[in-house]
């Protein structure tokens, strides 16, 4: 009986060392797992801290998703592993600084695609909707101010706050421009918020953009392997809000024929007809948003 009793102990010891090991192993697998990814995400959110003292919006805007995701990610790694302790330290290593240089900017990329789609909308000529995600912009940037105030996050570079007063100034311009009946000069407003627009076809190239120093004037960037590359100036003449239609001179033509063209908005895209050298009919897609 003793003997069987010593063996009984003897059996259940090694049991729990084999469970305890088993146990030990799974949770170094998952602590290592966690680790890696908090690395990643540091690596993330030092390249991401880089854009923001840069003050670069457009470029934090375009890795914000991204490493939103990287964040959950390793939120969920991190609770994998065992130990309150082990996930806690984890978590103030990797994910609370992560998510403290998130905060500081959260406010500032709502805003920067808030009026991006307003300039959609704008662009879309649905004016009553763009109104009403303008004051959405308002009560956002009232928010922001008070959640700023209330954390105390460091400071943003001036040229956040730059990039959100242009595209702010520009909205409320076409705003007005719409509001005064002046359909040429809202049109040259959106083309000359979106800096300028590229679109390729098999075998040609065109950039379309606005030109400031020419009333309703507009460019286009040619790239031909026929005729070659070059650049023409237009000018528009009506503009119904979805219809446009502009005159040129094409500079490689050397019959100075002002010729006519029409632009038709739709959906934000822009679809540009014009005729070519030989007369041919030509339609260039430009897409806004």
């Amino acid at each position: 009986m003793k003997n069987f009793f010593s063996k009984f102990v003897i059996l259940v010891i090694a049991l729990t060392i084999g469970v305890t090991t088993q146990a030990s192993a799974a949770t170094s697998v998952a602590y290592k797992d966690a680790d890696k990814s908090g690395k990643v995400l540091t690596e993330l959110r030092l390249s991401f801290e880089d854009s923001i003292d840069a003050g670069n919006l457009e470029l934090i805007d375009l890795s914000y998703d991204d490493y939103s995701a990287a964040i959950k990610k390793t939120e969920r790694a991190i609770g994998k592993v065992s130990g309150k302790t082990n996930r806690r330290a984890l978590l103030e290593k990797y994910v609370t600084p992560a998510k403290i240089a998130r905060e500081r900017v959260i406010y500032e990329v709502s805003q920067l695609r808030l009026l991006h789609i307003i300039l959609g909308l704008q662009s879309s000529n649905q004016f009553a909707e763009a109104e009403a995600a303008f004051q959405n912009l308002e009560r956002l940037k009232k928010r922001a101010v008070e959640i700023k105030e209330a954390g105390g996050y460091e400071q943003l570079p001036e040229e956040v706050a730059l990039t959100l007063d242009y595209y702010e100034e520009t909205v409320v311009e076409i705003f007005e421009s719409y509001k005064n009946g002046d359909q040429l000069k809202l049109l040259i407003n959106l083309l000359s918020t979106y800096g300028y627009l590229n679109s390729s076809s098999p075998n040609e190239y065109f950039i379309l953009g606005a030109d400031p120093e020419v009333e309703n004037g507009f460019w286009l960037g040619y790239q031909s392997p026929t005729y070659g590359d070059d650049v023409f100036m237009a000018t528009l003449k009506s503009f119904d809000g979805t219809k446009a239609t502009f005159e040129y001179d094409l500079s490689w033509d050397d019959s100075d024929e002002i010729r006519t063209g029409e632009i038709f908005f739709e959906n934000g895209v822009i679809t540009l007809h014009y005729l070519d050298f030989e007369g041919n009919d030509v339609a260039v897609e430009f897409t806004l948003y």
